[in-house]
């Protein structure tokens, strides 16, 4: 796993991220042998067999690989240090960039578009409406897309190899 991290660059926080993911592994390891030595760690086994043991190691994995990418993408631990200070200590921070209502704008975007696949509307729309225009429609969706975009001014990560 150093060696995945040190593949994406040749920086000190890309093999630190790397071998934090081959820590990950190891912890994972130890893990499943101590579940399986250990009896009085059944219960704790069979709840995580469950649905929401299930959602709760699919949270814990996904939780665990977005903080490290903070190593993976600052350039400095202390900027890495710094960033997951800020994540459990309140601060001011900056200002947002985006309308402060836009996490209630894209959840109700997100709640229609769900709502839309799971009855079949866009199905019988796209029936019903000629390419061309469909065509017209996506490409002016995307237009709009990239007009709003916030331009911060960073390119895609593997751009830069």
């Amino acid at each position: 796993m150093t060696l995945c991290g040190l593949w994406h660059g040749a920086g000190w926080n890309y093999i630190a991220f790397g071998a934090l993911h081959g820590l990950f592994l190891v912890i994972y390891r130890l893990w499943q042998e101590a579940r399986r030595g250990a009896p009085w760690l059944a219960w704790l086994a069979r709840g995580l067999n469950t649905a929401p043991g299930h959602v709760l190691c699919v949270a814990t994995t996904f939780l665990t690989f977005a903080v490290s990418l903070i190593v993976f993408r600052t350039t400095t631990f202390t900027a890495a240090g710094t960033m997951l200070r800020h994540l459990f200590v309140r601060t001011e921070g900056l200002r947002m960039p985006l309308h402060s209502n836009g996490l209630w704008y894209t959840l109700a975007l997100v709640a229609v578009a769900h709502l839309v696949g799971h009855f079949g509307v866009w199905r019988r729309v796209q029936e019903r409406v000629p390419a061309p225009m469909l065509g017209g429609a996506y490409a002016f969706a995307l237009s709009l897309a990239l007009l709003f975009a916030t331009d911060d001014g960073k390119a895609f990560i593997y751009f830069q190899f």
